[in-house]
């Protein structure tokens, strides 16, 4: 038995999803049907729920503050990561 659920996504957002599940082979149906499979087996989000924007403008004010020392942008990821890894996480933990 199945159940069938319906959900308002916004336009351009919808086309992205077709686009990416067809990309990696998966009818937008499967792909969703893989999250909430993965969700059930996780009992929540197989992922950390953050604001990535607000890490990746940690990041973005990191590598300008290393650019103005001289490091270069190569330099300044391997810090950033180094930062991180020091104390125990990954970078957007």
């Amino acid at each position: 038995m199945s159940r069938q659920f319906a959900v308002r996504i916004d336009v351009a957002e919808s086309q992205k999803f077709v686009s990416n599940a067809k990309a990696i082979g998966l009818k937008p149906s499967d792909a969703l049907r893989v999250f909430v499979n993965w969700f059930n087996d996780m009992r929540g989000f197989p992922f950390d729920v953050v604001n990535r924007r607000e890490a990746g403008s940690e990041f973005s004010a990191f590598v300008k503050n290393t650019a103005k020392n001289g490091q270069t942008p190569a330099e300044a990821i391997r810090l950033f990561i180094g930062k991180y890894n020091e104390q125990g996480k990954m970078p957007f933990d």
